[in-house]
């Protein structure tokens, strides 16, 4: 037996750590240094807080648009949506300076049905103003272009 154990220990060690010293670095490439979220996911996450900060300093909800929406085509809202919208800055920024976020404001888009028509309806969060509403065209169908 202990010429069993003196033949076979020094192949036993080296096998062990030819398997260790290769599959360590392998393992060790596959780790992702980078954070788990694609770069798309990263930049949707950073323009929804800036959402969420502007309507907490006082731009109009979502929710809001909508009942201001409904109110003013006297409708039902079918879709909404949302973006920033920044000001266009005076003359050229000295560098290093960041871009002041008090210029950004939060602008709706509202789809609405009313009287058998489609509006969209576009309000302005900082001044909580409709800008403008313009009648979606449906596409004629073969039935409706036939006399």
């Amino acid at each position: 037996m202990y010429r069993f154990w003196q033949r076979w220990t020094v192949p036993f060690l080296v096998m062990v750590a030819i398997v260790v010293f290769v599959t360590l670095p392998v393992f060790g490439q596959r780790a992702d240094p980078q954070p788990t979220g694609k770069p798309y996911q990263m930049k949707e996450i950073v323009k929804l807080t800036e959402m969420a900060k502007l309507t907490e300093t006082g731009q109009l909800t979502l929710r809001t648009a909508i009942e201001l929406a409904e109110k003013h085509t006297k409708g039902q809202a079918l879709q909404a949506s949302c973006e920033v919208r920044r000001a266009k800055p005076k003359g050229d920024p000295s560098p290093g300076k960041v871009r002041d976020p008090i210029g950004a404001r939060l602008i709706y888009t509202v789809c609405c049905y009313a009287d058998k028509q489609i509006f969209d309806v576009r309000i302005d969060g900082k001044d909580r103003k409709i800008l403008d509403v313009k009648e979606r065209k449906t596409p004629k169908t073969d039935d409706q272009k036939r006399p």
